[in-house]
């Protein structure tokens, strides 16, 4: 199974304070974010547009506090309310989890699929991926760290272990391989209403594919309106093509 994880870099910060008055120490300190999801944004305004998404009790660099209502996050060039932070870390309870599903559709014929699930809390990030390849099965379920660094999310997978099965043969045929630790970084894209690798950002940014936020994929403007493999196929019996997936909380 070859994944690529890579990634462009998202929008610098644009605009300056317009309600509240910020002077940008070098000091700095770290902080935990307490939200569920802590939406950061591009001026010190609710109104302001959304640039990143962070997890519950992620420590982030804050700089010196000058205002009651939010702090600017140098990490991300944006800001974040200063309701949904504390000195020290959290007690445990809320996890943020995104999903990508990546599919090559191929009519009357098996293709392939990769599901991956991020499980985000507290700086641990459980990574669990499934893939199909014609009548074989390769799961990996492995627990990492994340950072917030060059506004992203950087994940960081230590080595682990990968069990290949052949789903006609069951059991008897599985074998578990040793796989390297990587590591991967994921930007958010408000467009997508989710977090891209570069692949995703690529596909984007061509003309002939289509997004579909609400299902959090990008497919061929040719295939449009469907954006499943099935429902595709029933309609036209046969062609290819790839549903590209990024990680989305949907």
């Amino acid at each position: 199974m070859r994944m690529i994880f890579t990634a462009a870099a998202l929008l610098a910060f644009i605009g300056s304070c317009k309600n509240d008055s910020f002077e940008h120490a070098p000091q700095s300190q770290s902080l935990y974010t307490t939200a569920a999801v802590l939406n950061i944004r591009t001026e010190p305004d609710i109104s302001a547009p959304r640039i990143f998404q962070i997890p519950f009790g992620t420590a982030v660099a804050t700089s010196k506090k000058n205002s009651e209502t939010w702090l600017y996050l140098p990490d991300l060039n944006g800001y974040g309310s200063a309701e949904f932070f504390q000195d020290t870390m959290p007690p445990d309870g809320k996890n943020f989890t995104i999903r990508s599903r990546t599919e090559n559709c191929l009519c009357g014929s098996e293709g392939h699929a990769i599901e991956s699930n991020l499980v985000l809390s507290k700086g641990k990030a459980d990574w669990s991926s499934v893939a199909y390849l014609a009548y074989d099965k390769e799961e990996i379920h492995v627990r990492g760290e994340y950072s917030i660094a060059g506004h992203a999310l950087s994940i960081l997978i230590p080595q682990h272990r990968l069990t290949a099965c052949n789903l006609n043969e069951g059991p008897a045929s599985c074998t578990v391989q040793d796989r390297a630790a990587f590591s991967f970084r994921l930007f958010w894209s408000e467009e997508a209403r989710g977090f891209i690798t570069d692949a995703a950002l690529k596909a984007l940014s061509d003309s002939k594919n289509r997004l579909n936020a609400s299902k959090c994929v990008i497919v061929p403007t040719y295939v449009s309106p469907f954006f499943d493999c099935n429902s595709y196929c029933e309609e036209k019996a046969k062609g290819e093509f790839e549903i590209i997936g990024y990680y989305c909380a949907r």
